[in-house]
């Protein structure tokens, strides 16, 4: 099926759409969002969001996008990680990325990196 991606659209739906879309926009500047209330998105000042804007890079072959700002402002992601992408007329698409599953794989990263895969006293879970 060919999705007609002319502003404004939204896109809410698979792992597969969302890939076909990134690749498409690969070049192009986008917006990155993450954000605590999904159904406020980036519309107040009450809630905590975080949003990057920069081109687009990656590959939808091995499914891993990325956009840099510089060594201190970026973001990786995969399409797995996009539960909403969506574009107004006359801006640049927005690409609204899950923080559940994001979160939960940050905590066991970092504690796998402090720990070194051992128990420490000073790491808490809860």
């Amino acid at each position: 099926m060919v999705m007609d991606y002319t502003p404004p659209y939204i896109l809410v739906g698979s792992e597969a759409n969302f890939n076909q879309r990134l690749e498409q926009l690969l070049g192009e500047t986008v917006c990155v969002s993450w954000v605590t209330d999904p159904k406020q998105l980036r519309n107040n000042f009450d809630y905590t969001q975080i949003s990057v804007q920069g081109k687009l890079e990656g590959s939808g072959d091995t499914g891993r996008y990325r956009v840099v700002v510089d060594d201190n402002s970026y973001t990786y992601f995969d399409p797995d990680s996009v539960w909403c992408l969506s574009q107004n007329v006359d801006k640049r698409p927005v690409i609204f990325i899950e923080h559940e599953r994001l979160v939960e794989d940050l905590q066991l990263l970092i504690i796998d990196h402090l720990t070194k895969g051992k128990d420490h006293p000073n790491v808490h879970t809860e």
